[in-house]
């Protein structure tokens, strides 16, 4: 399993999980996370473009 950081991706870590996970002849899961945008209170409406915007920093 990869920790990929997609702020600052470390070239040398995911050429390390990539060579690991061949060498073994194993699955390499990618995984990342994010804090999402902090509300206004309980029930505070969420911003309808965050899906899209979330979106479109993965990619």
């Amino acid at each position: 399993m990869l920790g990929l950081d997609l702020d600052d991706p470390d070239e040398a870590v995911v050429r390390f999980a990539f060579d690991a996970a061949q060498r073994r002849a194993a699955w390499l899961r990618v995984v990342h996370g994010w804090s999402l945008p902090v509300s206004h209170g309980y029930g505070a409406a969420m911003d309808v473009g965050l899906n899209e915007e979330l979106a479109g920093r993965i990619r």
